[in-house]
């Protein structure tokens, strides 16, 4: 009897399955445009969200649709700061003690492109001049993912992470090249690996009940490098 109404029962119970968003992840080594606080990154991309994760400092920044709103935050001190999407785009992000600069608004613009291939995905590679009210800042490369299922915000608040321009599709890199009088180029952004993967979407929940930092600094950087950084420079 009991195996007969185990028969009848069990099939009807369904098992419920936890849903799921499709992601673009990069993998992005060293320091990034020039903050030399932040380190290494892992950063998850969708169609709803993106989570950028520390990888030696333990916090991350998150948005989620439909709101985006930006937070930052570290579980290790439970210190976090929140931009609405405006905010967030309207700034400047800084990951050092250092002192801002007067202008960080600049614009681009672009000269040409060409199809490239990295990591087996078509990327386009972009030469791109900056310019502020002090002048030309130089030639830069970039080189970006188009044509990804990945929301355009979630990009744009990528892009505003590190500092790169705001074109449509992922960053995948971004450097200086070298120019007279200066010799060299620098690395601003270097994407070291791009999978594809799907992540529950609790990956993606807000973090609740923080502390207000009051340093992006406190919340995000490499706290090694953070450490270096004020024993050098006696911040």
């Amino acid at each position: 009897m009991l195996a007969l109404l185990q028969e009848l029962v069990l099939p009807s119970i369904a098992i419920a399955k936890e849903s799921t968003e499709h992601c673009t992840i990069l993998t992005s080594g060293g320091d990034i445009n020039g903050n030399i606080g932040l380190g290494g990154l892992k950063i998850y991309l969708s169609n709803k969200a993106i989570k950028v994760l520390v990888l030696n400092g333990g916090g991350y920044l998150m948005a989620c649709a439909p709101s985006w709103r930006v937070v930052q935050f570290n579980p290790n001190n439970n210190l976090g700061m929140t931009w609405s999407l405006r905010e967030w785009m309207g700034h400047t992000p800084r990951y050092t003690y250092f002192v801002p600069d007067k202008d960080d608004h600049f614009i681009w613009q672009q000269t040409r492109t060409e199809p490239i291939k990295v990591f087996g995905k078509d990327c386009i590679k972009a030469r791109m001049h900056r310019h502020s009210k002090e002048g030309n800042w130089g030639e830069h490369e970039y080189i970006f993912l188009p044509h990804q299922p990945v929301s355009q915000v979630a990009c744009s608040i990528l892009q505003k992470l590190v500092n790169a321009p705001t074109i449509e599709g992922i960053p995948v890199s971004f450097r200086t090249l070298p120019a007279p009088p200066k010799a060299g180029e620098h690395q601003l952004f270097i994407t070291s690996k791009i999978e594809e993967i799907d992540m529950p979407e609790t990956f993606f929940a807000y973090p609740t009940g923080f502390k207000l930092a009051k340093h992006e600094s406190d919340i995000v950087s490499d706290s090694t490098r953070n450490r270096l950084i004020e024993e050098t420079f006696g911040y």
